[in-house]
């Protein structure tokens, strides 16, 4: 059922943000928040003061196509006390990046965009040590390049839940970008114009987490003279 509805606008760097107000007189229960091909749940309780919240540690190591990434992880008491023995169960999804969603959807006729968005590539469990730290493994392995004839980028979550010794449970999540490129470079030319009406042209350049990134662009039209500019700008 259908609660609450709302439309929103990304910016430039395809970011959006609003508020979403559960109606009053609501069951509790778990509510799905669903924004395109992605979606999150929530869990609507009677309200417990929580004793302790579950983050990861960002990751600073390098890694590539096929390897395993262990994140670390930790759930703390808000007093600073580490919640020893308390059981992980995590999963690991594979989602084409939302930034490339677009592309991609165009491209391949909607074979990405089209409930294969998001596929869960290891499921698994933990128990936090002395010290409230856990380790999640993290495949990062991206599908056959033959599936696509372009770059194709990638975000890999991992979403895990936390229960302690007393049954109180708490979420945590991390995300890092993959590609089967290093950067992408795409072009707002839009497919059909107006010769009287040729808009400005911006030549983007991102790295895999869909960061914009500086960098010259060498282009020509129609085998015309080579000319350069600056990418991310018009």
């Amino acid at each position: 059922k259908v609660v609450a509805e709302q439309w929103v606008t990304t910016d430039r760097y395809g970011k959006c943000a609003t508020e979403l107000t559960l109606p009053k007189g609501l069951l509790n229960g778990r509510f799905t928040v669903r924004a395109n091909n992605t979606s999150t749940t929530i869990s609507v309780e009677e309200y417990k003061r929580p004793t302790f919240q579950v983050e990861f540690d960002e990751y600073k190591e390098s890694y590539q196509r096929g390897d395993t990434v262990r994140a670390k992880g930790k759930a703390m008491s808000y007093a600073g006390v580490p919640v020893q023995g308390a059981k992980v169960k995590y999963t690991v999804s594979r989602q084409v990046a939302f930034w490339w969603l677009s592309y991609s959807w165009y491209w391949e006729g909607g074979y990405f965009g089209n409930g294969r968005t998001k596929e869960v590539v290891k499921e698994g469990e933990a128990v936090t040590g002395e010290d409230g730290t856990f380790e999640v493994e993290m495949p990062m392995v991206l599908p056959d390049e033959g599936k696509s004839r372009y770059p194709m980028y990638y975000t890999f979550v991992a979403e895990t839940e936390v229960t302690d010794v007393a049954g109180e449970t708490h979420h945590g999540s991390m995300s890092l970008p993959l590609g089967t490129k290093a950067t992408a470079l795409t072009c707002s030319m839009p497919q059909k114009v107006r010769s009287d009406q040729m808009p400005q042209v911006t030549f983007s350049r991102r790295n895999a987490a869909g960061r914009e990134i500086e960098g010259q662009v060498k282009y020509r039209v129609d085998g015309g003279k080579w000319q350069e500019c600056a990418a991310n700008e018009p």
